[in-house]
Parts: C-alpha cells; sequence; structure tokens
C-alpha cells in the first residue's frame, strides 16, 4: 500500500507545470494576474489545487491572496485583486502534498503591454516600484 501511495505521489509531481508567469517574467495585471499551467495526467484522481499570490519585500511575507479548491485541468486562473508595491512578486502552488513556485517576476499595469501573457522582462514599462492597481477581490 506505501509503495502505491508514493508511485500515486511521483505521478503527481511529473503532471504539474507552471507555464506562466516564470522567473523574470514581467506580468500585466491591468486586467488582474492571469496565471497558465498545464496538468498532464491520466489519472482519475484528481486533488484540488490552491494558489498563493505573494508580495513580499525584503523577506518573504505570508501570501496577500489565496484561492483554494480549483480544478487542477482548467489550467488557467485569473487573480484580480489591488497589486500593491513590493520588491518582487511570485505564485505558489499546491497540489496534493507538493508546492510548486514560479520564481520572482515584475508587475505592469502599462496599457502597452496588451495581455498578460508571454511579456517579457526586457520589454520597457512601468514597473512594480510605481504600480498601484485598481481592481477588487473577487474569485
Amino acid at each position: 500500500m506505501l509503495l502505491l501511495a508514493l508511485a500515486f505521489d511521483v505521478l503527481q509531481s511529473n503532471a504539474f507545470r507552471i507555464n506562466y508567469p516564470q522567473n523574470g517574467d514581467l506580468v500585466n495585471v491591468r486586467n488582474g494576474l492571469t496565471t497558465d499551467w498545464s496538468y498532464e495526467s491520466h489519472d482519475s484522481i484528481l486533488l484540488p489545487l490552491s494558489i498563493q499570490y505573494v508580495a513580499a519585500s525584503h523577506q518573504e511575507e505570508p501570501p496577500t491572496y489565496i484561492k483554494e479548491d480549483l480544478n487542477v485541468t482548467l489550467g488557467r486562473f485569473t487573480i484580480d485583486i489591488r497589486f500593491g508595491l513590493a520588491d518582487y512578486h511570485f505564485l505558489r502552488f499546491i497540489y496534493g502534498s507538493h508546492e510548486y513556485e514560479t520564481g520572482h517576476f515584475d508587475i505592469t499595469t502599462s496599457i502597452q503591454s496588451k495581455n498578460a501573457s508571454h511579456t517579457s522582462k526586457s520589454t520597457t514599462t512601468e514597473t512594480s516600484s510605481q504600480v498601484q492597481g485598481t481592481n477588487s477581490p473577487s474569485d
């Protein structure tokens, strides 16, 4: 039974992948922070996915936003909150007993970036040191 549980644990960890944002990305949060992930598994047991948004200054802070009980097969979710100033931002995904993190990224609310997907960190736009979002919390 223990061997079966260990095999299930390994399959879960190999099946989940964060696609966006990645470490070093400049993420446009003008219309919320959209994140993409993939879950490739033929396992019939699907556990709920949790996403935590962390805005940190100097040291790691507790999550600013937590969304629990997402269907892992959705593959996309938009966090719609007021984004404040921080030294760095990251997302933590929790699936089963595994935690995955995006790495640190910067945020912008610039109109020049048309969407939050795949915006390179080399783009010259307003960065997180000047961001004051206007979004309100929602699920």
